[in-house]
């Protein structure tokens, strides 16, 4: 995974030549903090990741889009830490030298939620790498360390405030109207989505395909549109010697455009 986004980085600097010498000063331009939040009844700690960026800048979402430095953390350094769960708010779609791709600009709010391996304090080691872009792409790294104590008034209204723009549920809005079906491929799995009725998100929206597993990799989609209704294949490749079986339950399709978002878990009919 590593290689693919060293790819994607040289990718960004050559869609700028002759910038990639004037870079600014990284502390110019972002800054990495870990917020502190509030313990759930489950017994699960909510916190944040907070990355500020300068004026026009902008980070990826969790999938970078037709190109990018999608964002990598390591958390093997705390203490106490059973897993963690990314509550990634909903991104925008921005559009660079025709080349399409998913992010926020100014400001990232992601809500993280921290599973204790046995009660007691955790303490939450973060090493973070983040691409940020405006006319040039460049690499961000930091590592972070907290105790995740209580939130200030603050900390807490930017992490509800992430948790409310949460993408839409295609299952709780029942708005969404398509298949999607997952087939054995060459050396993979292939991935043929349907969408009708695309209207409410814009003439040109991107649909994401993910798959749950490590070490995979979804090729960037081939995808049409008329008419409302979008078409899309992809290909789920591994990175390692062997993909792992996968069924249409670890697939989650996600469609952006005109400032929505639509998650459909599963690559069923819906």
């Amino acid at each position: 995974m590593k290689f693919l986004q060293s790819i994607s980085l040289a990718l960004c600097l050559a869609a700028a030549p002759g910038l990639a010498d004037e870079m600014p000063e990284l502390d110019e331009i972002v800054e990495v903090r870990l917020l502190s939040g509030w313990t759930e009844a489950s017994g699960a700690r909510i916190g944040a990741l907070q990355v500020t960026l300068a004026p026009g800048w902008k980070t990826y979402w969790r999938v970078a889009g037709e190109t990018g430095l999608p964002p990598y953390f390591n958390w093997s350094g705390s203490v106490n830490l059973d897993r963690v769960e990314m509550l990634w708010p909903r991104p925008d779609l921005f559009v660079m030298e025709d080349i399409r791709f998913l992010g926020f600009q100014n400001e990232l709010v992601l809500p993280i939620r921290f599973w204790p391996e046995t009660t007691g304090a955790m303490e939450i080691a973060a090493a973070v790498e983040i691409g940020v872009c405006k006319d040039v792409c460049i690499p961000y790294g930091s590592t972070h360390v907290s105790l995740l104590e209580t939130a200030g008034a603050e900390d807490r209204f930017l992490i509800e405030l992430a948790l409310a723009d949460q993408p839409e549920q295609a299952r709780d809005q029942a708005i969404l109207r398509g298949d999607c079906t997952l087939v054995d491929a060459d050396e993979g799995y292939r991935v043929i989505a349907t969408i009708h009725n695309t209207a409410g998100f814009g003439a040109d929206p991107m649909l994401v395909v993910e798959a749950a597993g490590p070490d995979l990799w979804v090729t960037p989609a081939r995808a049409h549109i008329r008419d409302q209704t979008l078409q899309l294949t992809a290909d789920i490749l591994s990175m390692g010697d062997r993909i792992p079986p996968l069924v249409p339950a670890d697939i989650r399709l996600t469609l952006i455009g005109a400032g929505r978002a639509m998650e459909v878990d599963g690559c069923t009919a819906f």
